[in-house]
């Protein structure tokens, strides 16, 4: 470090000792510091917890989804964010793991009592905090039946908005420009953006102080969208055939059996009926796993010989008991 930097260190070193967050340490631990500047040009310390976070048993708790989040907020007109005053030094370090937070810098050796940014559970502790503090504050339920609400009781506010059911158009040009503002998974692109070169404003965007939108160069933007939307053509065709086997097939003149088409059977169990009937006789094969089939001479079931086109999906050779008989001897 620099003297300058040295300084920074000393001085902050001395606010955490004050404020009683740090204490002096002879742990056998000691993770190094470095300094990163803040946006206000003040000295940030942190402590490279690294190597201490590798041998962490990690803790397993649900962090929030930013998407489900800003799901939240729709309809909404005020925003109100709440920001703890040192959110994380609020929380005590267990007496057990104090030494393990050990840190040096080149006055001397600390360990924190407060947790500490850096540690790989730290944001897990503390959003299980947050979560315990504002139970009562937060509409939730056993955690069973989270994920139903969240579904249907849209859908039912929606519905019960107004009893003239004359009204729900009033709402398309909502739901178009929610469908119109969201990136496709498949394109990776905003609809409003592909056809219209522009991304359609909502009143939340108001509050953005963003800069005005650049130009798109709608010709690379519809290409890209183009190959993606045949790529993942393909790459659906292929997950399709990767659980399809290919289908027999099946010469002229070759016997086989015919799936039956389910019927009702005036009302009896159609479990013990065949499943097949035949054997008919291949004479055509018309291709894309297309035959011509027909009875056997002399074995017409009907006074009208059957003559059709199936496919081989709805197809089994059809086996002769000599040839079972055969392959019995053979075995044998």
């Amino acid at each position: 470090m620099s003297e300058s930097e040295k300084l920074a260190t000393r001085e902050i070193v001395d606010e955490l000792l004050k404020n009683d967050i740090i204490q002096e340490s002879n742990s056998p631990y000691a993770s190094p510091v470095l300094l990163v500047d803040k946006p206000s040009g003040e000295k940030r310390m942190c402590v490279d917890y690294r190597s201490l976070n590798k041998i962490t048993v990690k803790e397993k708790y649900p962090m929030p989804i930013v998407e489900d989040l800003i799901d939240k907020l729709k309809g909404c007109k005020y925003y109100t964010s709440l920001d703890l005053k040192s959110g994380y030094y609020q929380i005590n370090v267990h007496k057990d793991s104090i030494a393990k937070t050990a840190f040096i810098t080149p006055d001397g050796h600390y360990e924190f009592r407060r947790m500490p940014f850096g540690l790989c559970n730290g944001p897990s502790v503390f959003q299980r905090l947050m979560n315990t503090v504002l139970a009562t504050a937060v509409p939730r339920s056993n955690g069973q039946v989270e994920r139903y609400n969240r579904t249907i009781l849209d859908s039912l506010r929606t519905m019960g908005a107004s009893t003239d059911n004359n009204k729900w158009d009033i709402h398309i040009p909502r739901i178009q420009q929610g469908i119109n503002s969201t990136i496709n998974k498949t394109t990776a692109a905003i609809p409003s953006e592909v056809f219209f070169g522009y991304r359609l404003q909502t009143d939340a965007d108001k509050l953005m102080n963003e800069d005005i939108q650049q130009p798109i160069d709608m010709t690379s933007l519809r290409n890209s969208v183009s190959s993606r939307i045949q790529d993942n053509a393909e790459k659906q065709k292929q997950a399709f055939d990767s659980k399809r086997k290919p289908a027999r097939t099946y010469d002229m003149n070759d016997l086989v059996v015919i799936k039956i088409p389910s019927q009702s059977n005036e009302g009896q169990s159609t479990k013990l009926l065949p499943v097949f009937k035949g054997p008919f006789q291949v004479t055509e094969v018309l291709g894309h796993d297309r035959y011509k089939v027909k009875d056997m001479r002399g074995a017409e079931r009907t006074k009208k010989r059957y003559e059709g086109t199936t496919c081989a999906e709805n197809m089994k050779p059809w086996i002769r008991l000599e040839d079972l008989n055969e392959n019995n001897l053979d075995m044998a």
